[in-house]
């Protein structure tokens, strides 16, 4: 079989693409924690309760708005 430099290099692209989107799909939550002002947020912002193992979890802070 004769494989082009190309061929491999697209095959490559492929799979790593494939293995990136199944990295990165995980379930997620955002806290919205916009109301949060002039103090640092802590555990009482948010619910812990909602946070699983292997979740993304950010934070909405509104500070780019």
């Amino acid at each position: 079989m004769n494989v082009t430099r190309g061929a491999v290099s697209k095959i490559t692209k492929k799979l790593l693409t494939q293995a990136l989107t199944e990295a990165c799909q995980k379930d997620g939550i955002v806290f919205d924690v916009s109301n949060v002002k002039d103090r640092e947020i802590t555990e009482n912002d948010i619910d812990m309760n909602k946070v699983k193992a292997g979740m993304f979890v950010a934070f909405y802070t509104g500070f780019i708005e």
